[in-house]
Parts: structure tokens; C-alpha cells; sequence
């Protein structure tokens, strides 16, 4: 993924990246979502949806976004944490040095 200093929130964009096969459009679907909807609530189900996706490197990426939701929205769902807790166990995130990553 290039660095973007600003996001450019399109839904429909995201709707379609979202349907692809490609883990990186899925990411990039994340994350602009994250940084740029202004939407809290649609930020965390999109985050907690991909928290068990089936492809390592997506669930990764979902659990970085979580401390960018904090960041970003000032709040966090402790239900995330929880819930990537156990995905840490369930899946032992190889690429995760610790889960503080997220």
C-alpha cells in the first residue's frame, strides 16, 4: 500500500474493494474506513468482521486498525480486545510481535 496523507472516503469505492478476491483491496478497504468515514460504528464492524477473516495477512491488518480506531475516534469497543485476544490464540499471528501490535 502507497503512503496517503489523506484518505478519500468513497462508499461505493469500499463496497467494491470489498468484494474482491485481492487481500490487499480488502485492506485498503479497512483502513480507508477507518481513517477516513467519520464513522465510528462502521469502522469497528468492519474491523470485527475481519478479525476471523480466513487470510492471515487481513485479520493482521483488522487487528492494527484497532488502535487506530482509538486513535482516530477517541473510544474503543473493549469487545474488539477481547475478541482479538482470543484470535491471537486461536491463530498465533506469526507476523505479530506481541498483542500490543494492535
Amino acid at each position: 500500500m502507497i503512503y496517503q496523507d489523506r484518505y478519500d472516503y468513497n462508499e461505493t469505492h469500499i463496497a467494491k474493494l470489498l468484494l474482491s478476491k485481492s487481500s490487499k483491496d480488502i485492506v485498503e478497504a479497512i483502513v480507508t474506513t477507518v481513517f477516513a468515514s467519520e464513522n465510528y460504528d462502521l469502522s469497528v464492524s468492519l474491523v470485527f468482521k475481519h478479525l476471523d477473516h480466513p487470510n492471515l495477512h487481513i485479520r493482521a491488518q483488522a487487528s492494527y486498525q484497532i488502535g487506530h480506531i482509538f486513535r482516530v475516534y477517541k473510544r474503543l469497543d473493549l469487545n474488539l480486545l477481547t475478541f482479538l485476544e482470543k484470535s491471537v490464540l486461536i491463530y498465533n499471528f506469526d507476523n505479530c510481535d506481541s498483542i500490543e501490535d494492535a
